[in-house]
């Protein structure tokens, strides 16, 4: 097992896209086997990412789907981007980079669903996002292709 396997509570809460009370309940009613969750004597809680993915039903998903967000998240932001406009694009691009960044998913969510509203450009894996089903590097794109976006429509 890799290091990279190992999550603390609020990690492996995240991953499941699940309050920590959740998590806990889950704990706490035998949901884990003794070598998915170890309780330290401190009261840290360590969690595999495989029990993690076992007890949500979480798989994995093909490089494929990886490499096809990335692509349309690039493709999406792009477009936004030009939609948008130069001053408004790099506002709204850097404001959720900052949301997203300080962990103020709450306000990245707000500015995505204002700025699907406003540019009417359907975004293929925001439901996902939103639902935190795939982590930011869907953002991430959306937020490079915006950039490229403004920078190629000056």
């Amino acid at each position: 097992m890799k290091l990279k396997d190992v999550l603390t509570r609020e990690e492996a809460a995240t991953l499941a896209g699940v309050s920590l009370n959740n998590l806990r309940y889950k704990a706490d009613n035998g949901m884990f086997t003794a070598d998915e969750l170890r309780r330290t004597d401190k009261g840290t809680w360590l969690f595999t990412r495989q029990g993690i993915e076992r007890v949500f039903n979480l798989k994995p998903r093909p490089e494929t789907v990886e490499r096809d967000i990335a692509q349309t998240g690039t493709a999406e932001g792009m477009a936004i981007g030009l939609a948008l406009g130069a001053e408004k694009g790099k506002k709204i691009a850097s404001a959720l980079l900052a949301a997203i960044e300080h962990g103020n998913m709450d306000t990245a969510y707000s500015i995505l669903l204002k700025m699907r509203i406003d540019t009417d450009i359907e975004m293929k894996y925001l439901n996902e996002y939103l639902s935190k089903k795939i982590d930011n590097s869907y953002i991430y794109a959306v937020i490079s292709g915006m950039v490229g976006g403004y920078t190629d429509g000056e």
